[in-house]
């Protein structure tokens, strides 16, 4: 993912992870950040691979449910990034990125991401 995390709160964010949620898909991507601690109007990462600069990496793993054509079509599908973190006290928030078709939402949120819609049941 190519863009940079920047840190608008009030303090420190720690324990920092990123999740890719393709919706439609109902799956899950999550990936730790090493990043230590982000400061308060500190921006990160501060890397670059190949020519892209401020590369926040998320691992995309192929398996049963989600395959490279599912991964083709992500740009045309319904997704949400979520940024989950703590503060100093040990406090759970996330930060929710939704983009559906060409409409894109985005806050912020106490606790931890909201829990993967379970599959509806065959018939």
């Amino acid at each position: 993912m190519n863009g940079s995390i920047y840190n608008k709160g009030l303090g420190p964010a720690t324990h920092i992870k990123t999740v890719l949620r393709v919706l439609d898909k109902n799956k899950d991507f999550e990936q730790a950040i090493y990043s230590g601690v982000i400061q308060v109007g500190e921006e990160w990462p501060k890397f670059t691979i190949g020519n892209m600069k401020n590369v926040v990496p998320i691992q995309i793993k192929f398996e049963d449910k989600y395959n490279y054509t599912d991964f083709s079509t992500i740009d045309t599908g319904a997704w949400e990034i979520f940024f989950e973190y703590k503060d100093i006290f040990g406090n759970d928030y996330h930060t929710k990125y939704t983009k559906a078709g060409k409409n894109f939402f985005a806050g912020s949120f106490k606790g931890s991401r909201p829990p993967l819609e379970r599959e509806p049941a065959e018939l």
